[in-house]
């Protein structure tokens, strides 16, 4: 027989961290190869109702589109990532984890990658860094993720002597349920319980 006071807790726990969330990639396979203006905007990403807005760094207001092989297929350049702007992107509602994968367009030094996320009010949520070495080819892509929650932007920048020029690949986040939907669930199990009680008695 399953002891309701050991559940509940587990179950509470559940309904807040949103373990399972609608997972949603943009892996940049709808783009042409070739230059895009900056931003990019991409709407409803994965049917997760979340709309995504990628920004350059730069003051070319552009990044392209390349094919880098097998591996990724398409993936996004942007040549202007280093220093503080860095390549910004920014959800329309905050989601819950986040990665994506980067490579080093000229295969030099770019150590470190790395992104900052941060909360609606700008608040600094993580920074993940990974090294980027210059022996790294153009298929190797590192990975770089946050199991941080409520995210509302994340900016990708990287180091070393010779700076920019980094493919972007497969931005996932998992989208955060709404309150009214923790509430419904929450509401649910709550009458299980009472169902379950009213039955014992």
């Amino acid at each position: 027989m399953i002891n309701l006071r050991k559940v509940l807790p587990i179950a509470f726990v559940s309904l807040v961290i949103p373990v399972g969330a609608n997972a949603a990639v943009i892996d940049f396979e709808s783009l042409s190869i070739g230059a895009h203006s900056s931003p990019l905007s991409f709407t409803n990403v994965g049917g997760s109702g979340v709309d995504v807005t990628i920004t350059s760094g730069g003051t070319s207001g552009t990044m392209s589109v390349y094919d880098t092989g097998p591996t990724h297929n398409h993936a996004l350049l942007d040549y202007d990532v280093a220093g503080n702007t860095g390549t910004v992107i920014t959800f329309s509602t905050a989601v819950s984890g986040f990665s994506l994968e980067a490579a080093d367009y000229n295969q030099d030094d770019d150590t470190p990658l790395t992104i900052k996320l941060y909360d609606s009010s700008d608040n600094l949520l993580d920074t993940v860094s990974v090294p980027w070495d210059a022996s790294a080819t153009i298929p190797d892509f590192a990975l770089l993720s946050s199991s941080a929650t409520g995210v509302s932007k994340v900016v990708f920048t990287n180091g070393g002597p010779y700076p920019g020029s980094i493919f972007l690949d497969n931005v996932t986040f998992g989208a955060v349920p709404e309150p009214a939907t923790m509430l419904g669930l929450g509401a649910g199990s709550a009458l299980l319980i009472r169902r379950r009680r009213s039955r014992k008695a």
